[in-house]
């Protein structure tokens, strides 16, 4: 059998010269890329954080119903189903202590990615300045370095023998 042949490969476009802001422009890609993914990164960390404080409130809720039930037992004369309910709720508090350590974590996280964000924001708005500076500039130069017939039309003397043309017709 025999091996495929190879397609061609498109020309090669010349790499100069290329504007100063193409240039610029496309070395500030990772800049936004960075920011796309810090953005994609915060929010997956505020979920998690959400998240965590959820289940916080799913424990606490577990807490009381289990509070609840050992009173209703205690109530009803069952004292050994109202030990049962309240060892229970003392391993529910145990849960809960380590799920808000881990949600305290998790807010922590959040404001540090915040902060990294705005940075990174911050970075991308410099970035984009110099970007609008150098194009300004370059478009400034090249209105200076036009040649003369991209100048503004000036007015030119009138031609002698046009107006002498004029001034028969005229007659």
């Amino acid at each position: 059998m025999d091996a495929p042949t190879p397609r061609p490969l498109p020309p090669l476009l010349p790499l100069w010269p290329l504007p100063f802001a193409y240039t610029l422009a496309h070395s500030c890609s990772p800049a936004a890329a960075e920011l796309v993914e810090a953005e994609r990164s915060l929010k997956l960390v505020e979920q998690a954080a959400s998240s965590q404080q959820a289940l916080l409130g799913t424990l606490d809720e577990a807490m009381a119903s289990a509070y609840s039930a050992a009173e209703s037992a205690l109530g009803a004369g069952d004292e050994v189903g109202a030990r049962s309910r309240l060892e229970e709720r003392q391993a529910l508090k145990g849960k809960w202590a380590l799920a808000e350590a881990q949600w305290r974590e998790a807010e922590a996280r959040v404001a540090s990615m915040r902060s990294n964000v705005a940075s990174l924001a911050e970075r991308a708005s410099r970035i984009e300045a110099a970007i609008s500076r150098t194009v300004t500039s370059a478009a400034s130069r090249e209105g200076r370095s036009a040649p003369p017939s991209a100048a503004p039309l000036e007015m030119e003397p009138e031609d002698p023998l046009l107006r002498k043309f004029r001034d028969l017709e005229g007659k």
